[in-house]
């Protein structure tokens, strides 16, 4: 239970609209919500009730735009969206069947403390949203046969020209990630490695960033519950560049082959029950198929590719000490993907 005057949700939500600068002649607002047009598609935000008391109550915030129209998506479409996730826009894809459309969608678990992070990755979250949802819809029409998303406010009707956040891509984060990547401190990196020991997990860092173990499936009998078949692989790579956003750090979770089909339906379906659970304290990247990088200290070797969430923080959004919340994220997630699995693996 909230108690009066410590919901985060609504003051955080005026904070994000007054971020993104939105003019309000293409916008609609309440309490806890708002909705803008920020050319042809629609973005909506939206803070959960909070839970917890004091400092410590919580308010999931959503953001999340439309990009195409559809009930349902085929495994060749489905495999389109997931191959696109390999380089997510800090949100993924969820195929709202209920509603009909495909969006791009993030959230936050906002607190007293963790708003003024929150605020950075979800203002640039929506950004990109909009970005990719009004800059990739006529290849996606193209390429998967579905219509793209469109719509306008109801009182000032449609958008002649895009809002100016749109050059946010062009006119901060790619210069920033022009440059090297800023995740590159060792003392940040052994200490993302020590941030993961309460999980359970084997640990590495290096030059080239970190590798990991997570416990996952219970392991056969004889063998190590940290062992390749029964645990999660943690790998966070900072040499990698994003196509549109440049250097960075990459952190990618991969799931034991043997835990679920890797198939791009149960990747979007992870997607989904991340937006319908609240999974982890952040969710500003997205599960695919993606193959694990070779290492012989931790049991990995080239195949194919697995169910893996990735999350990908430009330049932009380095802060000191992100690294060891970043991997910390990673293994709560592996705790809550491993409890909702079972419930998204299509039995079809």
């Amino acid at each position: 239970m909230s108690v009066p005057g410590a919901d985060p949700g609504p003051a955080f939500v005026d904070d994000l609209f007054a971020r993104l600068l939105i003019d309000d002649a293409w916008a609609l607002r309440d309490e806890r919500s708002f909705s803008w047009w920020p050319h042809r598609v629609v973005q909506r935000v939206h803070a959960e009730e909070a839970v917890g008391q004091g400092d410590a109550a919580a308010s999931r915030v959503h953001v999340e735009t439309d990009v195409l129209f559809a009930d349902s998506v085929t495994l060749r479409q489905a495999g389109v969206l997931a191959d696109l996730l390999r380089y997510p826009p800090l949100a993924g894809f969820v195929v709202d069947r209920e509603d009909g459309v495909v969006r791009l969608w993030s959230a936050g678990l906002v607190t007293r403390e963790t708003a003024p992070v929150a605020l950075g990755f979800l203002s640039a979250s929506a950004a990109l949203q909009a970005i990719y949802a009004e800059g990739g819809r006529e290849g996606l029409e193209d390429e998967l046969g579905l219509p793209a998303a469109r719509s306008e406010h109801p009182r000032s009707c449609s958008r002649p020209h895009p809002d100016g956040m749109l050059d946010l891509l062009s006119a901060r984060i790619a210069p920033e990630g022009a440059k090297d990547s800023r995740f590159t401190d060792p003392a940040d990196w052994i200490a993302a490695a020590g941030a993961l020991g309460p999980f359970g997990a084997r640990a590495e860092a290096s030059p080239r960033g970190l590798d990991a173990r997570l416990p996952f499936l219970d392991p056969l009998e004889g063998t190590h519950p940290l062992g390749p078949r029964a645990s999660a692989l943690l790998q966070a790579r900072h040499g990698e560049r994003h196509p549109e956003m440049g250097a960075g750090v990459f952190l990618r979770l991969f799931l034991p082959s043997d835990a679920a089909p890797a198939s791009a339906d149960v990747a979007l379906n992870l997607n989904l029950k991340e937006r319908d659970v609240p999974f982890a304290i952040d969710a500003t990247g997205a599960w695919t198929l993606e193959s694990p990088e070779a290492s012989f200290e931790f049991g990995t070797l080239p195949g194919a590719p697995r169910l893996c969430y990735v999350r990908f923080v430009p330049n932009a959004l380095h802060l000191p000490g992100l690294l060891s919340a970043l991997a910390a994220d990673m293994a709560r997630r592996a705790d809550a993907t491993r409890e909702h699995l079972h419930e998204v693996v299509s039995t079809e």
